[in-house]
């Protein structure tokens, strides 16, 4: 990394949504947030069952990522990387989106592999701790695929990626409104599926003394939810427990109501509230696997871990 400040950008294009950050680089590990934002354009829309991008997604993420850009531009950036994740991994015209996004805005996204965008998101996690414990667990749950990080203090052990995100999901299973029992126990049945076997890769099996944390949309919304922010403050929320009977209590909640209800409730992220049960359907199951009653929410992760790579590997903007 940069060994002394550098401003960069980072904009992480994902399944459901796009974020975007520019940031101080300090050393090694210092990242100072000057502006963020996020978007839901669900570029994955549709994609588990047709394997390919839609064109209206591709455009909507397009228009989203030049507005970035030039934001990144005006707030003098010095080098910003896009990355992008699962959708775009995994779609089988992916280069309608790269070749149209570089094109438009000259902008060259770096597709992420499994491994890495695991990689990149335990290095934006790691600030959620004041020394990391010996042993610990990250899990970034995504609209198209979760991560999970089996760490030792800040050096990697074992990571997985699996195709299960809440936006595949939600496609696949809960199609009522509000999800039947009956949807919510075959969604819930492919969730258990793939967690025992990316965990059970990792060697995990109720370890009770695993310190885990958390990280994106999913997981920081149910603690907004908790928390009933009308406005979210990511700062709030980071390094703050959610408690294992807090995510059945809201899955119960969320799985009850209808999507426009849902929208209405304080905390909840515009354009999440259709695709927030399976998310944390997700997330419960993972609890209830690894047999641990919390885990710490990183406001952190990805987009961070894309920033610090940026004086490496990002595109100049000046």
């Amino acid at each position: 990394m940069a060994s002394t400040t550098a401003r960069v950008g980072s904009i992480d294009i994902g399944t459901n949504s796009v974020r975007v950050l520019v940031a101080e680089l300090e050393g090694p590990s210092g990242l100072k947030r000057l502006w963020g934002g996020r978007a839901i354009p669900r570029l994955g829309s549709g994609l588990g069952s047709s394997g390919k991008l839609t064109e209206q997604a591709v455009e909507r993420t397009i228009s989203i990522v030049g507005n970035y850009l030039e934001k990144a531009r005006a707030l003098r950036a010095q080098k910003l990387l896009a990355a992008a994740t699962s959708a775009v991994r995994e779609a089988s015209n992916r280069e309608l989106l790269l070749e149209r996004l570089e094109k438009t805005t000259g902008l060259r996204a770096r597709v992420l592999s499994g491994q890495e965008e695991a990689l990149w998101t335990m290095g934006g996690m790691q600030c959620v701790w004041e020394k990391p414990p010996e042993e610990w667990l990250a899990v970034d749950i995504g609209g198209g695929s979760s991560e999970f990080i089996l760490a030792r203090g800040n050096r990697a052990l074992e990571v997985r990626s699996v195709s299960l995100g809440m936006v595949r999901l939600t496609e696949e299973f809960l199609k009522g409104d509000p999800p039947s029992e009956k949807e919510m126990g075959r969604c819930r049945d492919r969730v258990r599926r793939s967690l025992q076997e990316a965990l059970g890769d990792l060697g995990l099996n109720q370890m009770t003394q695993l310190a885990v944390a958390g990280t994106a949309g999913t997981i920081t919304t149910l603690a907004a939810l908790e928390k009933g922010m009308k406005y979210y403050d990511g700062e709030a929320i980071h390094g703050t427990r959610l408690q294992r009977h807090t995510v059945r209590k809201w899955l119960s909640r969320l799985s009850g109501m209808e999507t426009r209800a849902r929208r209405t409730l304080p905390g909840m992220e515009p354009g999440r509230e259709d695709v927030i049960v399976a998310g944390v359907l997700i997330v419960e199951e993972f609890l209830n696997m690894v047999g641990v009653e919390a885990m710490v929410v990183s406001d952190h992760g990805l987009l961070e871990g894309i920033a610090r790579m940026a004086p490496l590997l990002g595109q100049p903007l000046t």
